[in-house]
């Protein structure tokens, strides 16, 4: 762990990193409005197509790495990804976990 003391001012050292996923659901309301005493009614089309996952890592300057996984990223190819393509000398990765779903 680096010493407050070792960190740039100017958060160049930061990296952000975040995933999303999307399959042909993705878009689809899973809520509904409906007058007071009626039942809402969906009208969409049923697919179960295939799932993708994507990672990225962001710093000030821009992407330095980015993979598609074909399903759910687990946190075994998570933990992969960050140390394959993310760490480096003089990166600080703080971990906020938003559940914001």
């Amino acid at each position: 762990m680096q010493g407050s003391e070792d960190f740039l001012q100017d958060g160049l050292q930061f990296v952000c990193v975040d995933e999303t996923s999307k399959n042909e659901q993705t878009f689809a309301r899973k809520y509904g409005r409906a007058y007071s005493g009626e039942r809402a009614e969906l009208k969409d089309v049923f697919v179960q197509g295939d799932r993708y996952s994507l990672v990225t890592a962001l710093t000030v300057d821009g992407y330095i790495a980015s993979d598609v996984v074909p399903g759910s990223l687990d946190s075994m190819d998570f933990l992969e990804f960050i140390q394959e393509k993310v760490v480096r000398p003089n990166v600080v990765l703080p971990w906020i976990e938003l559940n914001y779903h």
